[in-house]
This record gives C-alpha cells, sequence and structure tokens, in this order.
C-alpha cells in the first residue's frame, strides 16, 4: 500500500459539494447493486468529465489526478439529497473503502473534484480517488470504464 502524497484536499475546502461524479461501479451502466442504490438515493445531473487517469484495478477502476489537459476521465454527475446526503455519503465511503480518520489507508479516498459538463459548465463535486499503488493495474486510455471494451 502506497501513501499518497499530494495535497488531501486541492479545492477550497470550505465548499461542501452537493454533488458526486462517479466513474465505474456506481454509474448507471455498470449494474451494480451500490449503482442502483445511488440511482434511487440521488439524482441523475448528467455525463461530465474530470482531470484524471484511469486504470483497470480488475474488479473496479481506478481514478488518479492529473494536471495534464489532455487527460480527462469520463462518468456520471448525481446531486446528493440533502435529507440523505450523510446517510448516502457514509454508505458509499464504507463501498469504497474510505474512512475519514485513516484517510491514508484507505483503498479510495472521497475528495473534491471539478466536474465538467458538455456544455463547458464547471461543478465542485465529490469523487473517489484511488489511494493504492497501480504497478499491476492497466492504463484506460479512453478515460472511460463502460467502453474499457470497446
Amino acid at each position: 500500500m502506497t501513501m499518497s502524497t499530494r495535497d488531501p484536499d486541492p479545492i477550497a475546502s470550505a465548499i461542501e459539494p452537493r454533488l458526486l461524479f462517479v466513474y465505474g461501479t456506481l454509474r448507471r451502466g455498470s449494474h451494480s447493486l451500490m449503482a442502483e442504490r445511488l440511482a434511487g438515493d440521488a439524482t441523475f445531473v448528467g455525463e461530465a468529465t474530470v482531470a484524471g487517469r484511469l486504470f483497470d484495478a480488475g474488479e473496479y477502476p481506478a481514478c488518479v489526478p492529473s494536471t495534464r489537459p489532455d487527460e480527462r476521465v469520463h462518468g456520471e454527475v448525481f446531486a446528493l439529497h440533502d435529507d440523505t446526503r450523510e446517510a448516502l455519503l457514509a454508505m458509499l465511503d464504507q463501498y469504497e473503502g474510505f474512512a475519514a480518520d485513516s484517510r491514508y489507508s484507505s483503498l479510495f479516498v472521497r475528495e473534491r473534484t471539478i466536474a465538467r459538463f458538455g456544455d463547458g459548465s464547471e461543478q465542485i463535486a465529490w469523487i473517489y480517488h484511488y489511494n493504492e499503488g497501480l504497478d499491476d493495474a492497466t492504463p484506460i486510455i479512453t478515460g472511460d470504464w463502460l467502453a474499457r471494451d470497446a
């Protein structure tokens, strides 16, 4: 397990996102039970991309941040409902192996990102970035987990 050395939250920490960007097993076409739960407990906003690199880590994708403008990860944005946001994020944190009090030993870390929609607009959203080594992971050049075998 590698320890993340990047800034734990480079986007303004005072902003509490009401959106969630998902790029893999939580997307609507992934057929996972947790994706169905997310779709039932949040509102689909639209497709978007974030700055990052995507890898196939076996059972799931792994997204890591990138500063290169040509590296984008494709996914979907969901609006979290005010009355269920805390409970839903707690459930998703568990699903993603994230513990806020031990972020350096978490499988994924929940961080803020900027989601860019097709019309060019941008919104701050939560994302789960991969927090382990990528030695055995395969890059997904298209940046799209659902189109990786296409």
